[in-house]
């Protein structure tokens, strides 16, 4: 059992930094050549390609670093997790894809321990990556992000596109590991996908 929870630890680390950065870059790269005389988006996608490609080869050589480590050391080679930042780089990045997106929060992120707050940028991003891959063009996406004495919750909304996505750019290894990180956690996750939506819906203690 001790090896089968380190082999998914590994797994889900390797997803949650180089497959989605990877997939990101992709993605940037096809909005770049789909609108070709659009200088200002080139260069915007090619900027956020190179310093997400820097960032990935980054957390790869952290991640194999800390393989080779004898000790204990936790496998995660996310650097300190601010929700902060991570709030800003979302709004960042699905600006940069063409979506709508009113984020809010209530509550003060800074009281959150350090592992919750990880777990929550984790959980962020994956729902980001998500979002990108799957929204309609143009459409208007919600984040709700609400801190209280005994919990935090998020909520992420966004349209689904009409057209079918590329289907190597998903393995549903993401959603999955979304979902361990809250049990492990003592949390929930629900990921609700209808017709013309998404809905994912996190609780921690």
């Amino acid at each position: 059992e001790a090896l089968h929870n380190q082999r998914a630890l590994i797994a889900r680390e390797l997803h949650d930094t180089l497959a989605r950065a990877n997939t990101h870059i992709v993605l940037l790269a096809q909005n770049a050549r789909n609108n070709p005389h659009d200088h200002h988006q080139t260069t915007t996608a090619l900027d956020d390609i190179i310093t997400t490609g820097r960032q990935s080869v980054t957390d790869l050589r952290t991640m194999l670093r800390l393989l080779r480590q004898d000790t204990n050391t936790p496998l995660d080679p996310t650097p300190t997790a601010n929700l902060h930042t991570a709030l800003t780089q979302t709004q960042h990045d699905l600006t940069t894809a063409g979506l709508h997106t009113t984020i809010t929060h209530e509550g003060d992120l800074t009281t959150l321990s350090p592992t919750l707050t990880t777990t929550l940028t984790h959980i962020l991003h994956e729902s980001t990556a998500n979002m990108i891959k799957h929204a309609a063009p143009d459409a208007q996406c919600t984040i709700q992000l609400d801190i209280t004495d005994t919990h935090a919750e998020l909520l992420v909304i966004n349209p689904l596109a009409n057209h079918h996505h590329d289907q190597q750019l998903s393995s549903g290894l993401g959603l999955l590991g979304i979902q361990e990180r809250s049990r492990a956690l003592g949390g929930t996750t629900t990921i609700t996908p209808t017709a013309h939506q998404w809905i994912l819906h996190t609780t921690l203690p």
